[in-house]
């Protein structure tokens, strides 16, 4: 899962393959380092 998991039950389980712990952290490296990443990339 990439994004959050909103349940719409009191209770729910799910059963994926996915580990326990999965976190996800946003940045906007403008806004935070006054730049943007730049990577060569080969097609």
């Amino acid at each position: 899962w990439h994004e959050g998991v909103f349940p719409i039950e009191e209770k729910s389980s799910f059963q994926g393959r996915q580990g326990k712990v999965h976190a996800r952290v946003s940045i906007d490296l403008q806004k935070e380092f006054k730049k943007y990443i730049y990577f060569k990339t080969r097609l």
